[in-house]
């Protein structure tokens, strides 16, 4: 997929490997090069993680987490509700120490999310995904 772009909803141009990430989600797992059709984007400040929350339709996500805080290398997990109130872990991606942001892919089901820092537990932010 290297030298391949696409035009996202969003209006932001996904390329390269960007676009071959896998990431596993709370009951599927994205396919390997499954085109997003949104992108969630966060930005890390130094005491927080923006925009707060998001409400979003359900579908296929690109999640880019900008770096803005800390000069080591951030693990972004995403996390479910559970039935029982406990949030569990579906998707987990480090980015590399030269990096100022982590991408993944991942999809988005109808429900409450949090994504945070594994390293900061205080930098979350909530998502949303209702049906469409």
């Amino acid at each position: 997929m290297r030298g391949r772009c696409v035009a996202t909803i969003a209006g932001a141009l996904l390329c390269g490997q960007a676009l071959s990430q896998t990431a596993e989600t709370g009951a599927t797992a994205t396919a390997p090069n499954v085109v997003p059709t949104h992108v969630l984007r966060f930005h890390l400040e130094l005491h927080e993680m923006l925009p707060k929350t998001v409400t979003v339709p359900t579908g296929k996500y690109a999640l880019d987490v900008t770096n803005g805080a800390v000069l080591a290398p951030i693990t972004v997990q995403v996390s479910a509700a559970g039935a029982n109130g406990a949030n569990a872990v579906v998707s987990e991606t480090t980015g590399k120490a030269a990096d100022s942001r982590v991408r993944t892919l991942f999809t988005l089901t109808p429900g409450t999310y949090t994504i945070g820092i594994r390293s900061r537990p205080e930098w979350t932010a909530t998502i949303a995904g209702t049906k469409q």
